[in-house]
């Protein structure tokens, strides 16, 4: 059976695809939907298409299916074990505790905005008509695209890498974001007045470039900026900027659109101290390997997939998800049986002097102290062989079985004698 912790995209739809007779997966969600920020957008991409149908067809599809469990306003209190043999707990509401038994565990827990009202230079939360992306495409799903007074907009300025350097990252999305949006606005208002205010256009893709110079040819202005201030300005949004030759032009607008930088849940850290996980530079889970394990981690069985790993579209979001649930899959099979690494660490206990040491070194949280015989304690069951606990124990108590020096040396001696 799976945990999967997190009802978003990357969350729904690993569940579909790991969800089996016989296997089980729980859905444990904090909030009373599913659907996660994909859920609240007014249109996907392809630029502009609104078909606000394909996530809800497989929100119903997780609530059909007989074999996933979904526990809404619920959190994951512990999860212990290894892989094939995790024990969790989940916290639902009224303090009743959910006792599970899982082999594997996906973390798709999303990620959160960055908050543009920290400061007063893009007027979030003090101009009025000043949004984000997001509540943008709320807005548009519920009473359409109006200002304060109750009016349409007949010009907007969507601002681009709002916290870049704050955060010290590009989050990669924001301006395919902004670009649906503009094209979104133009649909909606042939006439509005639309000016992008981008740092650097991320457009990498073919069809990036073609959307980028339809929008021109529909009136949107792109210009270059190295910094945009919002203001207010009588009955309009006032947006300073500097230009790429250094000089101040500002414009004013009926709305100014900000698009955040993205940032780690706000339960990352949380459960990354749960499962003994580390973070990345930037707060994200730590995958394994960038290019050959981005969804795995340094605890086997558990996986990390959609934006908790990083910045990512749903596309890319789903891709990966689809990796880590064919690895699942391809392991996790019931009636086969897990074989553990062989070559692990082992404690001389009459060696060892309690210094715990190999506890702070390990990375897969396999070591632990016995506080009653004074020693540390190696579970090979997670044990991955990796030598971190043998290289730093100042005793020497610690040595990696089958790898030791006299076997190593054996090996040597036969190797010179098979060439003679």
């Amino acid at each position: 059976d799976v945990l999967i912790i997190g009802g978003g995209i990357a969350g729904i739809e690993a569940a579909l695809n790991l969800a089996a007779p016989e296997r089980k997966v729980y859905l444990v969600e904090k909030t009373d939907k599913l659907g996660g920020v994909a859920g609240q957008l007014y249109c996907l991409l392809p630029y502009g298409k609104l078909d606000p149908a394909i996530i809800a067809e497989k929100i119903v599809a997780v609530g059909d299916n007989e074999n996933i469990e979904i526990f809404f306003n619920s959190e994951v209190a512990s999860v212990i074990g290894f892989f094939g043999n995790f024990e969790a707990v989940v916290a639902k509401p009224a303090g009743e505790n959910i006792d599970l038994k899982i082999g594997s565990v996906v973390i798709a827990t999303g990620f959160s905005i960055f908050d543009p009202g920290q400061t007063d230079k893009w007027g979030y939360g003090k101009v009025d008509n000043v949004f984000t992306a997001l509540e943008l495409e709320e807005k548009c799903k519920k009473d359409g695209i109006l200002l304060k007074n109750g009016s349409s907009p007949k010009s907007v300025a969507l601002v681009h890498c709002v916290g870049r350097e704050d955060v010290g990252y590009c989050s990669g999305v924001c301006c395919k974001s902004l670009l649906k949006i503009a094209g979104s606005l133009k649909e909606k208002y042939p006439d509005i007045e639309v000016h992008e205010l981008f740092r650097n256009l991320g457009a990498a893709n073919p069809g990036d470039v073609e959307y980028i110079e339809r929008l021109e040819k529909k009136g949107v202005v792109f210009t270059m900026t190295t910094d945009v201030k919002i203001s207010p300005e009588k009955d309009a949004v006032k947006a300073t900027y500097t230009t790429e030759s250094g000089e101040e032009e500002s414009i004013l607008v009926d709305m100014a659109v900000l698009a955040p930088a993205i940032i780690p849940g706000i339960d990352t850290q949380k459960i990354s101290e749960m499962l003994d996980l580390p973070l990345g530079e930037f707060g994200f889970f730590e995958e394994e390997h960038v290019s050959t394990g981005s969804f795995k981690t340094s605890v086997e069985g558990v996986f990390i997939v959609g934006c908790a790993q990083g910045p990512k579209n749903i596309v890319d979001s789903v891709g990966q998800t689809l990796a880590a649930s064919g690895n699942i899959l391809a392991r996790l099979i019931p009636g086969k049986k897990l074989h553990p690494e062989v070559k692990v660490s082992e404690v001389i206990e009459s060696l060892c002097t309690g210094c715990q040491t190999c506890v702070t070194v390990c990375s897969y949280g396999a070591t632990s102290y016995d506080e009653e015989r004074g020693v540390s304690v190696v579970n090979e069951a997670i044990c991955r062989g990796c030598g971190n606990c043998v290289g730093s124990c100042p005793s020497g108590a610690i040595h990696s079985k089958h790898f030791t020096e006299k076997q190593l040396h054996q090996e040597v001696i036969e190797a010179i004698v098979s060439r003679i």
